[in-house]
């Protein structure tokens, strides 16, 4: 279908992007762990997803998946606890949030103008509630569910992903904000540009044994795999499977037999891993774009405007033809202004 073809092609625009945050991220992280050049850790650590990638393709991906997961999940919360202990316990920890140098900073709702744009307003928090909502409900990220051997399991998992986003907020976020109050000035020594984004791995540097440290490193290297993959595999098998088809349909020519279709689509996962690449490149160059911010930008100000009206589709089950293209486009404009 037209709306079909239509959301194959934006995810070739955002996807490599996508990737690129998260490919960029682990990078700032492995080089503050190994005091490694950020810019060489980022085309080496590209270089060893794209290889993995291409030659294990999307099975390969999703089996890290349940690999990372074992492992990142207690280094996690053993990083949560060595952080809560090292501050004095939960309870002290919350006693900070009262202390006049950060009961400001730490206010759940900011006040207008506190940040730049308004960030972490009222506002600001109902758009990332949106965002996060409309992201897991895409076809995009089904394969998960698909996967499953029955509805019942695929349910299961639903249910799973979501206490284990909703515990690990809790585990996640606390050793940068204990960070923040103990280490503060360490974290702003480091020699990175945006040292406030090397905070986490600043504490498992400092509290992990070193052993653990090298397990915690060779997880994060799993999951950015699979990460990449919605730049990678994801991509290059829409171009196949979406894009090349309907072309040779157009062209007169015969569809491609299927060892010939995976040929380019290893090609194209390594292009595509070539340009995520060089897209982490330059946003690593600018100073003044987060990795939080890169990622709030592209999903709000387009990924956002696209996945509204699919929302509209799971209540109102008799749409025109026309109105998933025109909804769009009203829906980008606001964001076309935000640009302005």
């Amino acid at each position: 279908s037209s709306v079909e073809q239509f959301n194959v092609y934006v995810g070739l625009l955002l996807g490599p992007f996508g990737a690129a945050i998260q490919l960029w991220a682990l990078a700032v992280f492995a080089s503050s762990v190994f005091s490694l050049p950020l810019h060489a850790t980022i085309i080496a650590i590209g270089c060893v997803v794209v290889f993995y990638s291409t030659m294990g393709g999307k099975w390969a991906v999703m089996a890290t998946d349940f690999v990372q997961g074992i492992i990142m999940i207690p280094i996690t919360i053993l990083l949560c606890y060595l952080a809560l202990s090292k501050i004095g316990g939960f309870g002290a920890l919350i006693s900070y949030f009262s202390e006049p140098a950060f009961a400001h900073d730490f206010q759940f709702v900011k006040d207008p103008g506190q940040f730049p744009d308004n960030k972490f307003g009222l506002q600001w928090i109902i758009v990332i509630f949106m965002m996060q909502f409309l992201g897991h409900l895409n076809m995009g990220g089904a394969h998960r569910f698909l996967a499953a051997k029955d509805e019942k399991e695929a349910s299961k998992a639903a249910w799973l992903g979501m206490v284990l986003m909703a515990v690990g907020t809790f585990v996640w976020f606390i050793p940068p904000m204990v960070a923040r109050f103990l280490y503060q000035d360490q974290v702003l020594a480091m020699d990175i540009e945006n040292p406030s984004t090397a905070s986490y791995a600043f504490m498992a540097i400092t509290l992990l044994p070193k052993g653990l440290l090298g397990i915690m490193i060779a997880a994060m290297f799993s999951a950015t795999m699979s990460s990449m993959d919605t730049g990678l595999n994801n991509q290059s098998g829409a171009i196949m499977r979406n894009l090349v088809p309907r072309l040779r349909h157009v062209l007169g020519m015969q569809p491609l037999p299927d060892q010939r279709s995976l040929f380019w689509a290893k090609v194209l996962t390594v292009v595509l891993g070539i340009l995520v690449i060089s897209y982490s490149l330059v946003m690593s160059m600018g100073t003044d774009i987060v990795l939080f911010d890169a990622y709030l930008i592209i999903g709000s100000v387009v990924g956002l405007p696209i996945s509204l009206p699919l929302l509209a589709a799971f209540y109102l089950k008799r749409l025109p033809k026309w109105y998933y293209f025109f909804a769009t486009g009203m829906c980008l404009i606001p964001s076309a202004w935000s640009l302005i």
